[in-house]
């Protein structure tokens, strides 16, 4: 908990200690973002960013928090764990509210292992099971998506289904997303009584890709996972196809991006595929004064996130912002009282603060999502 109680004299008088800010200058509620905006997750990063500034400005035409308009103090961590960890302390130096963000779940570990006062972290799109390194159990972290584990449960019912009773896994070891849903579904999948006949990591180059897919058709396997993200999860579709190989391919929320098709190219809409959402396409129609507009999956994320702080910052005593006293606990405790309907359909939190969610299955069909099925 971080409490700081200053009075307006004090402050007043003396107005150079670091932190030292008068109540009657707190005109503004700055939250603070923390997300990839740059680098290899850029574009999970700018999706969250457009919900939540979307959030932002609706909150803001609405009124504010007690008057007061929010303001995003916004840093880009390049897609790197050093500079989510660097942001976490900026953000905290600058004395924000709560951080929204990362998205990704290895920014995300990053970044809660350097949270030093309590600060509320609200992530959107990071899915690892274990969001808390050592030391860190007791941060207060709110997620807004299901975990890898709902994922790889879903994932296994559908192949089992569908009388699959044998698959291998392509993966990425570098991507904490990619070995975190890879050992889910394993899991989930062994359980059922299916099994896991070739595990492979995913090629670096492109001429490696060949052998492997061979591989990959004399395996006996008669599904494939494929834990990517969708451009890596593009390429390989695009070169699975190419070698012939039409092994139906599972995936997990990674795959969700409209650039997955345009990637894998005409050819591979031979492949079946199937992944896990946040919710359908369909439902992420939002309306703004320039009219409607659909989000994709990570920027629902992001609206859903920010918003869920918003509301939660407005069910404080209006104390709080009349003082120079912010308590992280309290606000913590509001955000896991949280039973609301978003963009990612309805969710309450876990006393861990995970969101009760499932998954929504999609398919392919010409390249285009269509939502496959409600996942029980």
């Amino acid at each position: 908990m971080r409490r700081i109680i200053l009075f307006l004299l004090i402050c007043s008088v003396f107005s150079l200690l670091p932190g030292c800010r008068a109540a009657e200058n707190r005109q503004e509620i700055l939250v603070g973002v923390n997300l990839a905006l740059t680098g290899v997750s850029a574009p999970y990063g700018n999706d969250a960013l457009t919900g939540i500034q979307l959030a932002a400005e609706q909150y803001n035409a609405s009124g504010g928090i007690f008057g007061r308009k929010i303001k995003l103090l916004i840093i880009d961590n390049a897609s790197k764990s050093d500079l989510a960890a660097e942001a976490v302390r900026r953000l905290e130096k600058n004395r924000v509210t709560a951080i929204l963000g990362p998205s990704l779940s290895h920014l995300t570990r990053a970044a809660v292992k350097a949270i030093t006062k309590g600060t509320c972290l609200l992530t959107p799109g990071a899915t690892a099971q274990s969001l808390r390194p050592f030391g860190a159990e007791k941060a207060h972290i709110i997620r807004l998506c299901f975990t890898d584990e709902a994922q790889g449960r879903v994932l296994a019912d559908k192949m089992f289904s569908m009388g699959i009773r044998q698959a291998a896994v392509v993966f990425d070891p570098a991507s904490d997303y990619s070995v975190s849903l890879s050992a889910a579904f394993t899991e989930a999948f062994s359980k059922q009584g299916g099994n896991v006949c070739d595990q492979l990591s995913f090629p670096e180059r492109t001429a490696e890709a060949a052998p492997l897919i061979h591989r990959l058709k004399n395996s006996g396997a008669q599904a494939l996972l494929l834990p990517l993200f969708y451009d890596k999860g593009g390429l390989f579709l695009r070169q699975m196809a190419e070698y012939g190989c039409l092994l139906p391919v599972f995936s997990g929320d990674g795959f969700g991006n409209p650039a997955l098709s345009l990637l894998a190219g005409k050819k591979a809409e031979e492949i079946p595929v199937f992944y896990t959402d946040h919710t359908a396409p369909e439902a992420r129609e939002i309306q703004t004064g320039e009219g409607k507009m659909t989000l994709g999956a990570y920027a629902a994320l992001g609206y859903d996130t920010a918003m869920t702080l918003f509301e939660a910052l407005s069910l404080l005593p209006e104390r709080v912002w009349s003082t120079d006293e912010f308590d992280d606990g309290l606000l913590y405790e509001t955000l896991l009282q949280t039973d609301r309907v978003g963009l990612t359909g309805a969710y309450t939190f876990s006393s861990a603060g995970d969101a009760f969610k499932t998954p929504v299955l999609i398919t392919l069909e010409k390249g285009e999502p269509i939502c496959y099925q409600e996942a029980a």
